[in-house]
């Protein structure tokens, strides 16, 4: 039984393992993506807002530049003296593209940019948007894909356009408008690049850690369930068991001597007629019937199982030792309670005292048996000995011993633990030990 125990528990290993492996990198990817993916909008975020700043200061100081000119009449614009004064900031790819416009009512006019191309176009600008530059606020918003950017958009780098407003050396009201690139994007490959493998390599390191922990868990819970399963195999067998006991103690005790009573008094009836009846054939009639009647009731009690508390418990002993002892055995029982047990534990001790009693006097054949109860600060010892045959204790799941398995069930359940040391021909010593139960 162990062997087939030992291989479910195997195989239930094997089963979980594979379970709590694939579902550890289902688990891994989840996270990483979640992580990649807050990461990722959140390095976007940080990139946008230094993209923003850097292109604030950039365009202030591009005006500091570009308000020297006289932007009124375009043809009086010194374009290679404009070009050359901010060729400083185009070598640098902090500029990628810049726009001057001058303002004409409800339009702007474009009246120089380092694209020659885009010079007199003119386009109706946002009311919004120049009140809030006549207010002294550079606005940084992302370059669309449209016609008016469609030498801006489509290259490499992503852009973001700064508009400020400023007044040129003349006094005209004018509107910068400076392309500088953004590189979010590998800002945030980096970012991933730094973080990922610490993350990916902790949450690994965290699953295999927890593999051992995780397994170890399951074995006992797999164990404490096998256990259980086998107790109720070993409460079946143990009914059996007790019935085919009771058969056997009745068929061989009891019936054969109501049987044997019964042709005693056949006989006296027969000889009542015709002459006296021998007064010790009586009086062994009535020992028989006597013993019979002692024997019936401790079947009886035997299988009545009387409600035992902590304040009962010694007066129970006493009186499972007294029903079970016989002219042969001596039980003797000592009992040293310098607190009293629990309801659980006591109830406990009684049907163990009573199983190893009952246990000893049917297989061992012994001549005394000590039982033994104490208790303490930490919990609560029951000591049966006896001096009979002894047995091999790893061998002790065989029918005869199937109530120490059971015994050991319920005290390992409690919190407690049952040792049996025992040798075939040196008697058997029985210990279990309970925890003190805060009440």
């Amino acid at each position: 039984m162990a062997t087939k125990n030992r291989e479910r528990i195997d195989s239930a290993v094997r089963r979980i393992l594979g379970w709590y492996l694939a579902t550890t990198a289902i688990v891994l990817v989840l996270v990483l993506g979640a992580v990649v993916i807050a990461d990722w909008k959140l390095t976007r975020q940080d990139a946008d807002r230094v993209a923003e700043s850097v292109a604030r200061h950039l365009a202030a100081s591009v005006t500091e530049t570009v308000s020297t000119t006289d932007f009124g009449d375009p043809e009086q614009i010194d374009r290679q003296r404009l070009l050359a004064d901010l060729q400083g900031y185009f070598d640098s790819g902090m500029v990628m593209r810049l726009k001057v416009w001058k303002v004409e009512g409800e339009s702007v006019l474009v009246v120089f940019s380092d694209e020659a191309r885009l010079e007199g176009e003119s386009r109706t600008f946002s009311r919004e948007l120049a009140e809030r530059l006549d207010a002294g606020e550079a606005v940084v918003l992302p370059v669309p894909d449209d016609i008016e950017h469609r030498f801006e958009y489509g290259t490499p780098e992503e852009l973001r356009e700064t508009f400020i407003g400023f007044t040129d050396r003349a006094g005209n009201a004018m509107r910068l408008e400076v392309y500088t690139p953004v590189y979010a994007r590998e800002m945030t490959e980096r970012s991933l690049a730094l973080q990922l493998p610490i993350m990916f390599g902790g949450l690994l390191l965290l699953a295999l850690v927890l593999v051992p922990l995780t397994m170890t868990l399951f074995r006992r819970l797999h164990a404490l369930s096998a256990e259980r399963h086998d107790a109720l195999a070993y409460a079946e067998t143990a009914r059996d068991e007790e019935r085919r006991q009771l058969a056997r103690r009745l068929h061989d005790g009891v019936i054969q001597d109501l049987a044997g009573a019964a042709m005693v008094l056949q006989s006296a009836a027969d000889k009542a007629a015709t002459e006296q009846v021998d007064p010790e054939l009586l009086r062994c009639l009535a020992g028989i019937l006597g013993e019979d009647n002692r024997q019936l009731r401790s079947l009886l009690s035997e299988f009545y199982d009387i409600h035992v508390t902590g304040q009962t418990l010694q007066q129970a002993l006493e009186e499972v030792a007294t029903r079970l002892a016989t002219g042969d055995v001596e039980i003797t029982l000592q009992t040293q309670l310098e607190a009293t047990p629990g309801d659980e534990t006591a109830a406990i001790l009684y049907r163990a005292a009573r199983e190893f009693l009952r246990n000893a006097l049917a297989h061992a054949r012994p001549r005394r048996i000590g039982v033994r109860v104490t208790t303490d600060k930490t919990g609560t010892r029951l000591e049966v000995v006896d001096d009979g045959g002894g047995f091999t204790p790893h061998q002790r799941d065989r029918a005869g011993h199937i109530g120490l398995a059971l015994v050991e069930y319920s005290v390992t359940t409690a919190g407690g633990r049952m040792e049996v040391q025992s040798a075939p021909g040196q008697g058997t010593t029985v210990t279990v030990c309970l925890p003190q139960v805060s009440r």
